[in-house]
């Protein structure tokens, strides 16, 4: 890189860095501060707000590797995180494909996929809760009445019904996101593509798979990896329908991580945790920013 032309384009857009710079400090002040006091957190030994405070180096790091617990936290989140990014995917492309289409109402069915969005996460968690409910909850309700189940189950209290009740509710709650960003894809693409294809007489699927799917691969990458981050960061759902439990079947990173920081109060491990969960999204990014970077 030519340093005396990158000075002389700074020089010239001095303006433009000036008003950048506002917002540059304030990134700086609520995500780098942090990160670097967590980072060199994750070095100490640091138990109940500084009771004992020793440098330790990479040995946080070193019992986690050596911790089987760890490595099926790390498989449990990695399996939460792409099954759900997945669902979100596949029924927010069918969504929008839907809605896409000219029908009576159009309009309001696009502003009914809208409310688990706009619905704070905790309060659609504990919504969530009283539906997976085994002696009031609506879903029981209706498997008992169509006689699926001859008896209330308590989706919560299993370890694995209580995984994918979770799972369920994420799904929920980042699928207008989803469709709405397809949808939006969707409209950019040219009309004029699918009418030569009609004219060449192109099957309903051909479309899809040779007009469609292309034109949507660059934004079905970006929505797929804010996905990504937000699913795997995500705390409030699982926090408020399961706490993690039960038997830790839904302990993902995240909430290994509150855990260790305000439960057990080991903020130099729970900074451990955190920087591993950091590192495991940076390099998610990695690979996503590869691809999109092909597709251009």
């Amino acid at each position: 890189m030519d340093l005396k032309k990158t000075l002389k384009e700074i020089k010239f857009n001095k303006a433009a860095y000036l008003y950048l710079l506002p917002a540059l400090v304030f990134l700086l002040a609520v995500i780098g501060y942090p990160l670097i006091v967590t980072i060199k957190l994750s070095f100490y030994r640091d138990i109940g707000f500084g009771a004992i405070h020793d440098f330790v180096g990479f040995a946080n790091y070193l019992t986690l590797i050596k911790d089987p617990e760890f490595w099926e936290i790390l498989r449990r989140t990695l399996i939460w995180t792409v099954s759900s990014v997945v669902l979100k995917t596949f029924l927010g492309l069918v969504g929008a494909l839907l809605l896409n289409q000219q029908f009576v109402g159009r309009g309001l069915f696009r502003a009914l996929i809208l409310p688990p969005w706009i619905i704070p996460l905790p309060i659609g968690a504990y919504v969530w809760t009283w539906l997976y409910n085994g002696q009031y909850g609506l879903i029981n309700g209706i498997l008992l009445k169509i006689g699926i189940i001859d008896k209330p189950f308590e989706m919560l209290a299993y370890p694995l019904s209580a995984f994918i009740g979770c799972i369920i509710n994420d799904v929920w709650v980042g699928l207008p996101f989803m469709t709405l960003v397809i949808l939006a894809g969707l409209q950019a693409i040219p009309n004029e593509l699918y009418e030569a294809a009609r004219v060449d007489g192109a099957q309903v699927w051909q479309k899809f798979w040779y007009i469609t799917l292309p034109q949507l691969k660059t934004i079905l990458l970006i929505a797929t990896l804010l996905s990504t981050v937000w699913t795997f960061n995500s705390f409030d759902i699982i926090w408020v329908q399961t706490g993690g439990g039960p038997l830790s079947a839904t302990t993902t990173l995240v909430i290994e991580t509150y855990k260790t920081a305000f439960g057990r109060f080991d903020f130099g491990m729970a900074s451990a945790l955190a920087v591993i969960a950091f590192m495991v999204l940076i390099f998610a990014s990695i690979i996503y920013s590869r691809f999109i970077l092909l597709e251009e």
